[in-house]
């Protein structure tokens, strides 16, 4: 890992435990605005495939243990979500050379569908009802603003770190 990937991926896990905190502490759940997500995606574009998943496996449950959110048991589910944000989004943009936003929409869907799946095995595991519309709806309605907010600041922010470090050759395409 080069110096400026420990950085940026320092950078990140510091911003992933401070935007939740900082949620956390007005009040505001992070269900809806998913605070920790941006920090995983900006990771996807800045980071290799490797660092990229091993942030999003590792933001939960440091942010569990400094502030107790996202609550156990759930965050081993965010822990596959997350980590597949990373990964998915780095492949497809890196590997795939996917433009910004397909990366991020790919990503975002596969991470979701990778978090239905845990929260059926962590359901199975805890004899639990799985009510998938109940699921659905909080992973697609519930966290509308927060969908929003990644959609309108990640592209944008990944865009302007890339360019100005003409870290991809070329521009980096949005689309």
């Amino acid at each position: 890992m080069r110096t400026r990937d420990l950085t940026r991926a320092s950078v990140l896990l510091a911003l992933g435990i401070i935007l939740p905190s900082f949620f956390h502490l007005l009040g505001i759940p992070g269900q809806v605005f998913l605070p920790m997500h941006i920090p995983v995606f900006l990771g996807g574009f800045l980071l290799g495939s490797g660092e990229s998943f091993l942030l999003g496996v590792v933001l939960p449950p440091v942010n569990f243990l400094v502030s107790g959110m996202p609550p156990f048991p759930n965050f081993f589910v965010m822990m596959g979500e997350l980590g597949v944000y990373g990964l998915a989004s780095s492949l497809f943009f890196r590997r795939l050379r996917w433009g910004i936003v397909p990366s991020l929409f790919g990503a975002m869907l596969l991470g979701r569908a990778v978090a239905i799946s845990g929260y059926f095995v962590l359901f199975a595991i805890l004899g639990r009802d799985f009510n998938v519309l109940s699921l659905l709806q909080s992973l697609f309605v519930v966290s509308l603003p927060g969908i929003a907010i990644q959609l309108a600041a990640v592209p944008g922010l990944a865009a302007l770190i890339l360019r100005r470090e003409k870290d991809v050759a070329g521009y980096p395409r949005l689309l």
